[in-house]
């Protein structure tokens, strides 16, 4: 099959006739996906990683607690983003061609496995949520009969909550009119004004009213074990869970009384800065007038909704309302706050080099500045374009501080969604400690024999079923249901050579998911020597990208001087993920066990602190110095895993 790639300049009409003979074959095709290695580091998948990509998606494996494979999709950006920039490691890629028609199969293929994982996944986190709500009721109940504080009362964690309370916020029936709080958000009163007048007199009061009644009547509900009838091509939906179903309707609860109170926004929730980047021009107020409208339109008509989760939008929805009115009453933006409250600042260790904080200062601002201009294009602001202004404003604005205060800003990822949380007090339902045992025993039950079910089907194994074996034991088992289908019998005797044979047809060769090829190198020369690769690309790291920037600015000798140990480097700072080290090796080939014997020597050195500080720090000390110890060693012989990692470094565009 390979020795027809090199017909492609022959005579067009032989071509013609041997593309209409193989319809498989690269004559017919027109479409390419890709095999990607990511090489070997410390922290996660530090053995290596592989992934498969169709156009924009990349799909691939993760082990995931307790022990399982499960697969996931994202976006090539922010998959590049995370194991290229954070994890500062080295992807490469083989296109692969093949016909538009194979390109889709297998592409539905591994979106048709992700569907069922991701249902089978939310039936398992479902009843976990449901033991939790279970146990948090039993010892609230506990408590209550037992009269303790009730500032020691179990609760929960609603989004968008913390926008508005900066304490527990302790649900009831209805408040007394004199707890109205001072000042009232005016915005909030002229928004409730309006609700008479579509929904009726005492709308809020009953839909108050209704809603806690809703609530009170929740019960879990034991079903029968029907979800482990699962197999990795079929699953049984898990449905609206009790512990869903509950915290949907306590955050109803919260967004009617901080609508029927008018309670404004805290005073941190919402961002201004006195910069002139953050100066509107009478286009973009006009816009943003525009979209607070829509917004209130919106707001109203969720109020109606038949959907018991319209509390979080709603919360959330009144929070950014308020942000617009400012924006537009000052001329200057103000948004949302999208960090998480308790990453107010970044402690010591996670100061950023400064190279980085020039690099995210310069990217921040490039990525503000262009969603700040979709202000005033032609098409009206949408929810998806504001939610981008603000994320890219928060970013800015913490880059913008890093370059003063380095320790100051806060680098870590902002929260793609406005949902700033904040805890609730538990609403004791009418249900006897009796009750509440046995709905726990079965439920418990339940999960034990659906985890054993999923066990079976993904359980991971390093050397018989990792994330690299998954990806074509997908493909070869989705060759073999494809042959069944097309009527092709049975036979174990000769599966595996009908197999082989199709997957040359379709791929230009066979992968076998067995052997050597568990191992993500080995398994990315397998395929550049079986499938039909037309091309291969390497994408640099973050750490070598910026030096290659560097080579510009000075002369590479320094560069690679100043760049080859921690002490000294303008990109890198040592942070309190990666073990211990001194010295970058991946650079350093003949040099590199002497380099990694002092490697070697600070991990050591960290074990003996590990070992001082065990009875304060709980071992973390020694498990990061043993981590140092661990990806030292391979140094000594020639061999590279420790890159040196970013985990500061925030997305800058909501879409990568």
């Amino acid at each position: 099959m390979r020795s027809f790639l090199e017909l492609r300049h022959a005579c067009p009409v032989c071509v013609l006739l041997l593309a209409l003979c193989f319809p498989g074959t690269p004559f017919g095709a027109s479409r390419t996906f890709e095999y990607l290695c990511i090489n070997a580091s410390e922290g996660s998948a530090s053995g290596g990683h592989a992934a498969i990509k169709f156009g924009g998606d990349v799909f691939h494996f993760q082990h995931v607690p307790p022990g399982l494979l499960r697969i996931t999709k994202e976006d090539f950006g922010w998959f590049r983003f995370q194991y290229g920039y954070q994890e500062n490691r080295t992807i490469r890629s083989h296109s692969i061609e093949v016909s538009e028609e194979t390109f889709k199969w297998l592409n539905e293929t591994f979106n048709r496995r992700l569907l069922v994982q991701d249902e089978q996944f939310a039936a398992l986190d479902a009843m976990d949520g449901d033991l939790r709500l279970i146990q948090a009721l039993q010892n609230s109940a506990a408590q209550r009969n037992s009269n303790s504080p009730s500032d020691d009362a179990p609760d929960l964690t609603l989004k968008a909550l913390g926008y508005f309370f900066a304490e527990r916020w302790q649900p009831q029936p209805a408040r007394p009119l004199s707890a109205e709080p001072v000042p009232v958000s005016s915005l909030l009163q002229t928004l409730k004004a309006a609700i008479p007048a579509r929904y009726g007199e005492d709308f809020l009061a009953t839909k108050q009213r209704q809603t806690w009644n809703r609530l009170l009547t929740l019960k879990p509900e034991p079903r029968e074990p029907a979800e482990l009838d699962i197999a990795e091509d079929r699953f049984s939906p898990a449905g609206y869970s009790f512990a869903q179903h509950y915290v949907d309707l306590l955050t109803d609860l919260a967004a009617l009384e901080v609508l029927a109170r008018a309670i404004p926004p805290k005073r941190d929730a919402i961002i201004r800065a006195e910069i002139p980047e953050f100066r509107l021009t009478r286009e973009a107020v006009a816009a943003l007038d525009r979209y607070r409208q829509t917004l209130t339109a919106d707001l109203l008509r969720l109020l109606s909704s038949e959907r018991t989760d319209w509390g979080y939008p709603l919360l959330a929805g009144i929070a950014r309302l308020h942000a617009l009115e400012r924006s537009i009453a000052s001329g200057r933006l103000a948004i949302l706050d999208r960090y998480p409250a308790a990453e107010s600042t970044s402690s010591a260790r996670d100061e950023a080099g400064s190279a980085l904080i020039s690099a995210l200062f310069e990217r921040t601002r490039q990525a503000y500045t262009s969603a700040k201009s979709g202000l005033i294009s032609a098409q009206p602001l949408d929810e998806r374009r504001y939610g981008q202004l603000e994320v890219s404003a928060n970013l800015f604005l913490e880059t913008r501080r890093g370059m003063v205060q380095p320790h100051a800003a806060r680098l870590l990822q902002v929260d793609m969604t406005p949902s700033r949380p904040a805890a609730a007090s538990l609403i004791a339902l009418p249900l006897t400690a009796e009750q509440l045992a046995g709905y726990r025993q079965a439920l418990t039950t339940r999960r034990e024999a659906y985890l054993t079910k999923l066990m079976s089907l993904y359980g991971y194994n390093l050397m018989a079923r990792n994330c690299v074996t998954e990806i074509f034991r997908v493909i070869n088992q989705a060759i073999a249901k494809r042959l069944e289908e097309n009527g092709e019998p049975r036979d174990a005797d000769t599966e595996l050579a009908r197999i082989t044979a199709e997957s040359e047809r379709l791929l230009g060769g066979y992968v076998d998911e067995t052997s050597l090829n568990l191992i993500p190198f080995v398994s990315f020369q397998t395929v550049g020597k079986s499938y039909r690769v037309r091309s291969t690309e390497e994408l640099l790291p973050y750490r070598e990208e910026h030096i290659r920037q560097a080579y510009h600015q000075a002369m590479p000798f320094l560069v690679d001087m100043e760049e080859s140990n921690v002490i000294s480097s303008a990109i890198y700072r040592w942070h309190g993920d990666d073990a211990a080290f001194l010295f970058f090796t991946q650079d350093a080939v003949w040099s590199r066990p002497i380099l990694g014997s002092f490697n070697l020597a600070v991990a050591l050195g960290q074990t003996l602190t590990g070992l001082f500080a065990l009875p304060w720090d709980s071992g973390e000390n020694l498990r990061k110095s043993l981590k140092g110890v661990f990806v030292s060693i391979p140094e000594l012989f020639f061999f590279n895993i420790r890159k040196g990692s970013f985990p500061l470094l925030p997305p800058i565009d909501p879409a990568d």
